[in-house]
């Protein structure tokens, strides 16, 4: 469970490195093209590759996660399989950034989205991915939660504050926060979110192998 955090962590390094920018902006979302082509390309490419390099540890916290679940075998499996489909799609679009800097000419305007500033076809494409990433993530944490506070698990059920559900919506705020927080935070929230699940099982699991809690279990 513990290297599981390595794959929120490793794939937040990426979104930094790809276009965490220092400078005043209160623009993240129509100007990230224009961030990332501010980047080197040796630096731009080392942050997308961690995004595929992560998913594995990804996997691993997720796998941690569904020990929790109470009930059939079916259920933990396909909580993980929803994640691992989910996670194979989302380290697919973050590794895809650099593209968008490819195919898109210097000084393209930001007053949009930055995928309508894309080729249509590219931009369908990113889409498609991002969509194939949120979705299965959104049912698995999602019945998860329910779960949770049905007492279906074997985790206490104040544990809903830490389910990515919960730290999604915490997130929205993080956008209008001042510069360069907003990119710093923001920016890389998708993979933050996970941190709290995780490490809260993690801690969870250690505290209840520990002999006096063993103990008290029997």
């Amino acid at each position: 469970m513990a290297l599981g955090l390595l794959g929120p962590a490793l794939m937040y390094v990426g979104d930094l490195l790809m276009y965490f920018r220092a400078a005043e902006t209160d623009v993240f979302y129509t100007s990230l093209i224009e961030f990332m082509r501010d980047k080197p390309a040796f630096q731009l490419h080392i942050g997308a590759a961690l995004g595929p390099i992560s998913a594995p540890f990804y996997v691993l916290g997720f796998i941690g996660v569904a020990a929790t679940l109470r009930g059939p075998t079916f259920l933990r499996l396909s909580f993980v399989g929803l994640l691992v489909f989910s996670i194979c799609l989302g380290s697919a679009y973050h590794a895809g950034f650099p593209h968008m800097v490819y195919s898109t000419p210097s000084g393209t305007g930001t007053e949009d989205f930055f995928f309508k500033q894309l080729p249509a076809e590219q931009a369908a494409y990113f889409m498609a991915l991002l969509y194939g990433y949120l979705a299965p993530a959104a049912l698995a944490w999602v019945g998860l939660s329910i779960l949770v506070v049905l007492g279906k698990t074997h985790l206490p059920r104040w544990f809903i504050v830490f389910s990515p559900v919960v730290w999604y919506w915490l997130g929205e705020p993080l956008h209008h926060l001042s510069p360069p927080l907003n990119v710093a935070l923001a920016g890389g929230w998708f993979n933050l979110q996970y941190l709290p699940m995780f490490t809260a099982v993690l801690v969870w699991a250690a505290v209840r192998s520990t002999p006096s809690a063993t103990t008290q279990a029997k």
